[in-house]
């Protein structure tokens, strides 16, 4: 269902309403149902910042919930609203007159914001309590919202599996999607030879091994010719976010995010840690000049830097969001696009570079500036691209030794200092305490 809203009036609200007669009876003891389900589509261009809600009434009272993630308004995906009945308070669930969905301020809003967007309603159905991940237990470890022998089995298979320390190895990239073994290879900004990446084409690296990082920089020279509204020049993360060793990314924004050109970047999906273009004086060109492009990330933030050949380095304001302690890669990050979903950078890259830690200024510096002082340690991954045919692109990284965590779910908590951690009795102790129980959502 087509919902466009324009809300410039006082109250600023707009809402449709569907009235029932004879009324419905929503009530647990009547039909099996706890939960009312909403989904909805949203789009990029929606504005300002309204709230939806949903209103029950029984024709004497009416309740109103709000959904209040602006966020979900601008991705054009669908998203599950999930409302408890036993929320909408006073309102006789045996006795359902009318739905009414609205967007807006019915009550304090002025007039003159004009808010103005498009929403997509879908299915808006009644539900069962059920089992929904994130109202599961932790010890759930088979997804079923009944911590049983099936759970038990994990922890036993998993029991004492400690974590501990690897060393990193080099992999050689894959180029998938390209027209054939030899028009990509092209005239470089570093050394001789630079990738050409169009779409569909895209260069993946598996199993980077890349675990518990708590800080890293990636580095990169780019020839940007053709401007999407999101394009990723290293990424490792899923679409939509989600797991673990998803999220980190650098990346270039187009009009969309109101660019063209500005970087940004992305550390475990969260949505403050978006860097947009106007921190930088300058853009990262559409002309097909080279530009120096990196990100250096710890805990406590990130910064981004920018240079095109013939200009000055800009350094992003650092965003102070506090990231979390560690970060995993993905079993594979790519090169020259987003995640799977689209994010196609059509120009030409040279010299990506992964470290392990964060570089710092002096570091960057050097790097923008092609001085002969290399930042130590060097790159865990580095790409040259210096190959003039085939589908592979050899890295010259170093190996380094990075720290691996407990790989099992049933490592249910870490009291203990790194490389001692296990699968041990604290986690058994919480897999004890939901023995037998079932998660289903919401309680009638």
């Amino acid at each position: 269902m087509l919902f466009e809203y324009w809300n410039d009036k006082s109250p600023a609200y707009s809402e449709t309403r569907r009235d029932y007669s004879p009324a419905k009876d929503w009530s647990y003891s009547g039909n099996g149902v706890t939960a009312l389900e909403i989904d909805f589509f949203g789009d990029m261009n929606n504005g300002p910042d309204p709230p939806m809600y949903v209103k029950l009434s029984d024709g004497t009272t009416t309740a109103q919930v709000n959904h209040t993630d602006f966020n979900d308004f601008l991705e054009e995906n669908v998203h599950t609203w999930n409302v408890p009945l036993k929320d909408f308070s006073g309102v006789t669930l045996s006795n359902i007159t009318s739905i009414t969905l609205g967007i807006g301020d019915k009550v304090t809003e002025t007039g003159g914001l004009k808010e103005q967007g498009t929403v997509y309603f879908d299915d808006i159905r009644l539900q069962p309590p059920r089992c929904l991940p994130e109202y599961d237990s932790a010890a759930d470890f088979t997804g079923d919202c009944v911590v049983d022998n099936y759970d038990l089995d994990v922890m036993a298979t998993d029991w004492l599996l400690a974590d501990g320390e690897t060393l990193t190895e080099t992999r050689d990239a894959t180029l998938t999607d390209f027209a054939d073994e030899t028009s990509h290879w092209v005239t470089g900004r570093i050394d001789s030879g630079a990738i050409a990446v169009n779409e569909p084409g895209k260069i993946t690296v598996t199993d980077p091994r890349l675990f518990g990082l708590t800080s890293m920089s990636i580095t990169a020279w780019v020839k940007q010719t053709t401007v999407n509204e999101w394009v990723g020049i290293v990424c490792s993360r899923e679409s939509p976010c989600g797991g673990t060793g998803e999220a980190t990314e650098l990346g270039i924004y187009g009009s969309e995010w109101g660019g063209p050109g500005g970087l940004g970047y992305d550390w475990s999906c969260l949505e403050d840690a978006w860097r947009h273009d106007s921190e930088f004086v300058t853009n990262v060109p559409t002309d097909g000049t080279w530009t120096f492009i990196a990100m250096s990330v710890d805990p406590t933030g990130c910064t981004l830097y920018i240079k095109a050949d013939g200009g000055e380095l800009q350094t992003g304001t650092r965003n102070e969001v506090e990231h979390p302690a560690q970060q995993n890669f993905a079993e594979s990050f790519i090169i020259g696009r987003s995640s799977e979903d689209g994010g196609y950078f059509n120009g030409v890259i040279d010299d990506v570079r992964i470290y392990g830690y964060n570089l710092s200024f002096a570091d960057i510096n050097n790097l923008a500036y092609e001085t002969a002082t290399e930042p130590n340690p060097p790159p865990v991954y580095w790409y040259k691209f210096e190959e003039a045919s085939g589908y592979t692109a050899a890295d010259s990284g170093t190996p380094i030794l990075v720290y691996g965590p407990v790989q099992s779910k049933a490592n249910l908590t870490d009291p203990e200092p790194k490389l001692q951690r296990f699968v041990n009795f604290r986690d058994y102790a919480i897999f004890a305490n939901d023995w037998l129980d079932e998660f289903k959502w919401p309680e009638p």
